[in-house]
């Protein structure tokens, strides 16, 4: 019997009024310094990006006291999202940088239930249903902003305005004695002295047309976006600060209950045999060391059968998960045996993934599928390991290796790796690849290709020389010069350099 989650409905936490004023801080700075997302997306982002995540966390930490993460969560679930944060500033990798745009709210959002929830282990009892809690708590984040714009009017109020919407009385005569300046001066004052001087009255021409230049760019409808942007990034911090301070009356609850052993037993034993036969027919291509001529098949023997079987593989993490905790011993054999079975389709897609690189050069969607591999074979150790430990909690431990592993990727030098390896594999005689398919790649790889121009437009044994090369090398400064200075990361420095 499973019970759903519920949560304690309240409004937005009123805060101190330090923190209002840090949050109006960092608003202000996302709007002068990360303005530059809305025309180049991600790559406008760097340092700027780092700098605003790292205090937006530190806001969460400081303000919230005992009820922040870093004293609920153990800092090995904190630590992959600050050096997700982090890698803004070093990398210029799109691919990355536009993953990170899914990963951190979701993972903002289980570190919000891992903060709401006492037994932290009731998190882990569902690998799905933790997903999509995850899913709902950021989500509910957002949808706060709404509210939580009521509490950010209230502190304007309370700090510029009294009572209902007037002013101070020291405002509102520092207000009035400046408009009554304004007005004296500018339209009886000086035009009067400038009709009794030329000198004077040139320098208050310039003035006047100054001002009324500047009135015009005031009025701008840029201005008027990033001020209404202004109040949102206001509203999403509180929103994102009384998130963590709501209680949850009751979370799912998975009451135990004993699966049909007999028919848990046929199914794995069925799956397991199909999985053999595959295995046997295979076993023999895994000696092949190369692959058909022709591109399509190639294409449907590769890309097609590697994805097929990584499907596959997730089906088998999922039937793990579900069986694992059964106590039939016979069972735990049969899903032992299941185990490594899967690890052996996951080798045969790793092997098709391995001829084509080798063939036709790596890339983004080549690499990060080999680390989904990886990702993929080190859980099925894990679990495979797990069987001689029965109380163990493999949710949490795929949630923390994906939590790490996913955290380490974005801080690997995956441009340079490409372009390093793809020049080494241009020389085989085998090679079918083109090297001009670097192009894809960003500034990260603009230093090595600068590096080895002459080598990467020479004409290889089968590879494709690469014949843009000098039309790429100048898109890339190009880009690199329409950036600001806020926007650089460290690879970007280094590239300009």
């Amino acid at each position: 019997m499973n019970e759903t989650t519920e949560t304690q409905t309240a409004s937005p936490a009123v805060l101190p009024a330090r923190i209002y004023w840090f949050i109006t801080g960092l608003s202000v700075y996302w709007v002068l310094f990360l303005w530059g997302f809305w025309e180049r997306h991600v790559f406008a982002l760097g340092i700027n990006a780092s700098l605003f995540l790292l205090g937006l966390f530190a806001l969460a930490h400081y303000s919230l006291g005992k009820d922040s993460f870093a004293n609920k969560c153990a800092w090995y679930w904190i630590a992959p999202l600050l050096v997700v944060s982090v890698s803004y500033s070093l990398f210029e990798n799109p691919f990355i940088k536009l993953c990170n745009l899914l990963f951190i709210p979701v993972t903002v959002g289980f570190l919000t239930l891992l903060v709401r929830i006492k037994d932290q282990e009731q998190v882990f009892a569902s690998y799905v249903r933790l997903l999509l809690a995850s899913l709902a708590a950021a989500f509910e984040i957002f949808v706060q902003t709404i509210p939580s714009i009521a509490s950010y009017n209230k502190f304007l109020a309370a700090h510029f305005v009294g009572g209902r919407l007037s002013l101070r009385p020291e405002a509102r005569s520092v207000l009035k004695g400046l408009v009554m300046l304004s007005f004296l001066a500018f339209f009886i004052v000086i035009p009067l002295l400038g009709s009794a001087d030329n000198t004077f009255g040139k320098i208050f021409t310039n003035l006047y047309q100054q001002i009324a230049n500047a009135l015009e760019h005031l009025f701008e409808l840029e201005h008027f976006w990033r001020l209404l942007m202004l109040f949102a990034v206001s509203a999403f911090c509180i929103s994102f600060l009384s998130a963590w301070t709501k209680d949850i009356k009751a979370f799912w609850e998975i009451k135990p209950t004993q699966r049909d052993q007999i028919s848990a037993a046929v199914l794995i034993f069925g799956v397991l045999v199909l999985y053999l036969i595959f295995i046997f027919l295979q076993f023999d291509k895994f000696w092949e060391g190369t692959l058909p001529v022709v591109f399509n098949e190639t294409e449907a023997y590769v890309k097609s059968g590697f994805w097929q079987l990584v499907v596959l593989t997730g089906v088998n993490l999922l039937l793990a998960f579900s069986y694992f905790h059964q106590s039939d011993s016979v069972l735990k054999f049969l899903l032992a045996c299941f185990v490594i079975a899967s690890l052996l389709l996951l080798g045969s897609a790793a092997h098709r993934m391995y001829l084509y690189v080798t063939h036709y050069g790596l890339s983004y969607e080549k690499f990060y599928a080999s680390y989904t591999v990886l990702y993929c074979a080190v859980l099925f150790a894990i679990i495979l390991i797990s069987f001689t430990r029965p109380t163990a909690n493999i949710t949490k431990l795929a949630v923390l290796l994906l939590l790490w592993m996913y955290s380490l990727v974005t801080v690997l030098p995956v441009e340079y790796m490409v372009s390093r390896a793809n020049l080494a594999l241009s020389y085989k005689l085998e090679s079918r690849m083109g090297v001009g398919d670097l192009k894809i790649l960003s500034i990260d790889a603009l230093p090595f290709v600068k590096a080895h121009r002459r080598e990467l437009a020479a004409p290889k044994p089968s590879a494709l020389p690469w014949q843009s090369i000098d039309s790429w090398i100048s898109s890339q400064e190009k880009l690199l010069q329409e950036k600001s200075w806020y926007e650089y990361s460290i690879s970007a420095i280094y590239s300009a350099h």
